[in-house]
């Protein structure tokens, strides 16, 4: 364990958020902060892709599924949005 990760764990458990522990690490070693730059996330969910996430658990998988419920579903662990693929006659 180094200097640095001995700090940090010690402010971590003071309370301090990330951002503070940053700027006391960055102003003590390089002088300051460069920059800020705000971050924002983003997922694409479209039934393709959950369809192919479906379908990659192999035909024998699917047909099961559907056999024993009538459809398969996946659900995107980011939007929360499901797609099924449902049995046809």
């Amino acid at each position: 364990m180094f200097k640095d990760d001995v700090f940090c764990y010690s402010m971590i458990g003071q309370g301090i958020i990330p951002e503070q522990i940053l700027k006391q690490l960055l102003d003590e070693e390089n002088g300051g902060t460069l920059e800020t730059i705000p971050i924002q996330f983003q997922w694409e969910c479209s039934r393709d892709r959950t369809s192919n996430a479906i379908l990659s658990l192999g035909s024998e998988e699917v047909k099961d599924m559907i056999d024993t419920d009538g459809q398969a579903d996946a659900q995107c662990r980011f939007t929360m949005k499901t797609t099924t693929i449902i049995k046809q006659i």
